[in-house]
């Protein structure tokens, strides 16, 4: 089941497993949404909401949970409303762009150096 998450130590000690470098903010636009089983948290996804334009900041499921649908009914569910979304990903990043582009998201640009040494794809969807 997916739903709402506003405690931010969960949401700091879940994506740290999948990104050492995330450290939350007190962005007034950014949500979190998680899917749980039985109370566990296995799956997250921030965004940003700005206007009719949405954001994904991060998404993460865990490891044991993935190839499940997990990270698409996160993705569903969060962006669900938005007319455009939009994200960047590194472009050696293989499975998170095949997954991207299995959710109807398209590569409109590459931005060199986005990653430090590594360009990134930024990645829109246009829902109309």
């Amino acid at each position: 089941m997916v739903r709402e998450v506003d405690d931010f130590k969960l949401i700091d000690s879940f994506f740290k497993k999948f990104f050492p470098q995330y450290k939350s903010s007190s962005d007034p636009f950014e949500c979190f949404y998680g899917y749980f089983e039985s109370d566990k948290l296995i799956g997250l996804i921030s965004v940003s909401k700005i206007y009719e334009r949405e954001e994904i900041n991060y998404i993460a499921v865990d490891s044991d949970f993935q190839k499940k649908g997990i990270g698409s009914s996160l993705l569903d569910y969060a962006t669900n409303g938005f007319e455009v979304i939009s994200l960047e990903v590194a472009c050696d990043n293989e499975s998170a762009i095949e997954f991207y582009l299995s959710n109807g998201f398209e590569v409109r640009s590459v931005r060199k150096g986005y990653y430090g040494t590594t360009d990134g794809y930024l990645m829109v969807k246009e829902v109309r």
